[in-house]
């Protein structure tokens, strides 16, 4: 039978579930969760130790306890949205055997080529494949969806006083990116800048290397971009479009200085708010951060809110209509 839940009658949404591999480790999961809809993990013992377990055991030999899985996701006839952090191929084929009359919509919200999920695999398991970025939807024929963002990551951020300290920030795992923008400083003349570089540890397990700064939560990072004029994003591949730092700089009401070359044609795109690395000349940083900010408008950014999101999903409404 149908389950059907309901969320503070927002139309549209009365029968989607969310699956993360993790619900309390996974990023978008606790934050999703709190702005009121359901979540829930692949995971029977959503815990540190069972996930520790949980990985170990696909890691080395390529299964899954069936006993482990998680007994709510069975029997649903609605949608289920599956996110691909950490997720295996055996868990979708799980998921879809217990529910065969359920819609499954899998979302990279990572970058494809880097995922451990093979597309043309979860094509074949029955899933619709979703991700974002005009370059990569199209490279891999997927269906569009924005970046989007829930109210609740961004509480604590917009209480707080809007004062710089900083003129620019970047906050995140290191991935390369220490080196590449100690090196893109340097090339483009910008040490006079004061920034704020902000690398965590790409592992758990590389405690061992030095250097860097202690992992935060998400509505840290907001607390701590709050404090700067600019936020710098850095895309992961020249496929993907942009990050969730756009979405931030958008309601923390911050400049953009991005590397993403097609951010001139997106519509919350104003000279005066974005930086394009490689367009823009080097020599004009400074001026662009001393130049007046432009708001984004209210119109403009409910179509980043997480309602939006889903709504595009549920009406099969892909920013890229034809894929």
């Amino acid at each position: 039978m149908k389950q059907r839940v309901e969320r503070n009658n927002k139309p549209g949404q009365e029968e989607v579930r969310l699956v993360f591999a993790s619900t309390k480790y996974s990023f978008y999961a606790p934050y999703i969760k709190e702005d009121g809809y359901v979540v829930d993990a692949f995971l029977r013992m959503d815990n540190l130790v069972s996930n520790g377990i949980w990985d170990v055991l696909y890691r080395f030999f390529k299964k899954r306890p069936a006993g482990w899985y998680n007994p709510r996701l069975k029997n649903y006839e609605g949608t289920y949205i599956i996110f691909d952090a950490r997720v295996q191929l055996e868990d979708l084929l799980w998921l879809k055997k217990k529910n065969p009359k359920a819609r499954m919509v899998f979302c990279y919200v990572n970058p494809i080529e880097s995922s451990k999920i093979e597309l043309e695999k979860v094509r074949e398991a029955g899933f619709e494949v979703w991700s974002y970025g005009d370059k990569q939807c199209e490279k891999y024929g997927v269906k569009q969806f924005t970046s989007f963002y829930c109210k609740s990551m961004y509480r604590d951020a917009l209480k707080k006083e809007n004062v710089c300290y900083y003129d620019l920030i970047f906050i995140g795992k290191d991935k390369g990116r220490r080196e590449q923008l100690r090196s893109l400083i340097r090339e483009n003349g910008w040490e006079q800048l004061n920034w704020r570089l902000y690398f965590t540890r790409d592992h758990i397990w590389e405690i061992y290397k030095k250097g860097y700064e202690k992992k935060v939560t998400y509505r840290e990072v907001q607390c701590m971009q709050r404090e700067a004029k600019a936020i710098l994003e850095i895309t992961p591949s020249e496929d993907v479009d942009i990050t969730m730092r756009t979405t931030d700089a958008m309601i923390l009401g911050k400049k953009l200085v991005t590397n993403s070359k097609n951010a001139s044609q997106k519509e919350y795109y104003h000279p005066d708010n974005i930086f394009i690395i490689g367009v823009d000349a080097p020599e004009r940083l400074p001026e662009f951060l001393k130049a007046e900010y432009h708001p984004v408008s209210g119109e403009i950014l409910d179509k980043y809110r997480f309602p939006q999101w889903i709504r595009r999903i549920l009406e099969d409404q892909p920013v890229n209509r034809k894929a």
